[in-house]
């Protein structure tokens, strides 16, 4: 993934506060909230592939609860996925 492109995906994610402390992860950096967690070699396309992660950061007054996805948008959407959602 280009770096302007998820930059751009930082920039305009809205995160649901964590769901086990409560943590609102819009106010943390972005650059410490989304970013790669794995890279492989997929011989298929043969290119590198990265799989994503979402961490409510221990630093920033949260719980170190992370999400992990495919891609941004797919962690963005796992992070704000709730079994009872009443927002």
């Amino acid at each position: 993934m280009i770096r302007k492109d998820i930059n751009q995906i930082r920039d305009n994610m809205i995160l649901k506060a964590c769901p086990f402390c409560g943590h609102d992860l819009n106010n943390q950096d972005p650059m410490d909230t989304l970013y790669p967690a794995n890279r492989w070699w997929n011989p298929e396309t043969e290119e590198m592939e990265y799989s994503w992660h979402i961490v409510c950061q221990e630093n920033a007054g949260g719980c170190s609860c992370e999400v992990y996805g495919r891609d941004p948008s797919d962690c963005i959407e796992k992070w704000n996925q709730r079994t009872h959602d009443n927002d």
